[in-house]
C-alpha cells in the first residue's frame, strides 16, 4: 500500500563515469562499484534508504534534509579518503542534488 510522506530526497551523481567507461569499461564499472558501497553505507548511517542506482546516479530518501546532507558529507569523504590509497577503484566524486517535499512511497519507488 503507498504511503504518502514529507521526506528529504538526494540525488548523487558519479563525476567522469561516461569519460571513465570510454577509456576501460572494468576500472570505471570498479569505481561505480566502490562509490554505490560508499552511498549504501552512508545511507545505512543516517537512517536513509537507497531507492535506486541506475546507471551512475543514486536515488536516497531520508527523514530529515540534515540526515541527508551528513550522508552526502560522508559519501565525499570516503572518496577522498580512498584518494590517498592511489588505487584504481577509487570511487568518482559526486554531485549531490538535495530537496524535501511530500512524495508517495510504493515498495521501491518514490513519486512527488
Amino acid at each position: 500500500m503507498p504511503i504518502t510522506s514529507e521526506l528529504a530526497i538526494l540525488h548523487a551523481d558519479a563525476c567522469g563515469y561516461a569519460a571513465a567507461m570510454a577509456q576501460s569499461e572494468e576500472t570505471a564499472i570498479g569505481r561505480l562499484q566502490s562509490g554505490q558501497r560508499l552511498i549504501h553505507q552512508a545511507a545505512g548511517a543516517h537512517g536513509g534508504r537507497v531507492i535506486d542506482t541506475a546507471g551512475d546516479s543514486a536515488l536516497m530518501t531520508f527523514e530529515s534534509v540534515r540526515a541527508a546532507f551528513q550522508a552526502a558529507r560522508e559519501v565525499q569523504e570516503g572518496v577522498k579518503e580512498q584518494a590517498k590509497t592511489k588505487s584504481s577503484t577509487v570511487a568518482f566524486p559526486y554531485r549531490f542534488g538535495l530537496t524535501r517535499g511530500r512524495v508517495t512511497v510504493d515498495r521501491n519507488s518514490v513519486y512527488g
